[in-house]
């Protein structure tokens, strides 16, 4: 076999977990790792897939650093890039740090503009391991046409892919878990508030119990009797 190496390397909220965990580890005969890619090791009779979104969550600044540093390493490595568009972005970004305990406005995750220059970004990637050893992809595209986008990844990685089934793999909060999180965050302790009066363990509990409750609500009312 060939050696392959596929380096994932984000952008963040664009179908990730899904590509990681639907794909990646479900490939037969693959060394999927996660994190700290530099050091990890090619094994000769595998396909290695790295993946690590972090490496595009960071500042945008360092972006490029890192990467460079990544195909100092790996050159001969095929890159997979995924982005969507900044509104969306944005707002799924938002609701992610509601949901950890964030007591911001989406204003201030907007005007703090993590992934402002993503298309430089990109070029520079291009630039650095070729055009046609990037795949890049909307994650628009994978929610709206996924068959079409199964097929272009499947066509780049050069893998059959048709044991993909596409199904959800992060569960996002609910709205009106998001809508108390706005009010209440600012209450509770966490990782993103640790000036809050209220245990964390005590936000777990609240929130948990909030979603447990409208799920159980959702699935009673439309029970067909």
């Amino acid at each position: 076999m060939k050696n392959k190496l596929f380096i994932h390397v984000g952008f963040p909220r664009t179908g990730t977990s899904f590509l990681q965990e639907q794909i990646f580890r479900k490939i037969p005969n693959v060394n999927f790792q996660r994190r700290n890619i530099i050091e990890q090791e090619i094994k000769p009779d595998s396909i290695n897939i790295f993946g690590d979104e972090s490496i595009t969550g960071v500042l945008p600044e360092h972006r490029k650093t890192i990467i460079e540093r990544i195909h100092k390493v790996f050159p001969d490595a095929k890159i997979i890039i995924g982005v969507r568009d900044y509104e969306s972005w944005y707002r799924s970004l938002y609701n992610l740090y509601l949901s950890k305990g964030y007591t911001g406005t989406l204003n201030d995750v907007i005007e703090e503009d993590l992934y402002r220059d993503s298309d430089g970004y990109i070029d520079f990637v291009e630039k650095l391991y070729g055009k046609e050893n990037v795949f890049v992809y909307d994650q628009k595209t994978m929610a709206t046409n996924f068959g079409g986008w199964l097929k272009k990844l499947s066509y780049f990685l050069d893998i059959d892919l048709s044991f993909v089934v596409n199904k959800r793999v992060n569960q996002s909060w609910l709205p009106l878990s998001l809508t108390l999180a706005k009010r209440l965050n600012r209450y509770f302790r966490s990782g993103l508030n640790p000036e809050g009066f209220f245990p964390i363990w005590m936000r777990t509990m609240f929130f948990r119990s909030i979603n447990i409750f409208i799920k159980y609500k959702k699935s009673f009312l439309s029970f067909d009797t």
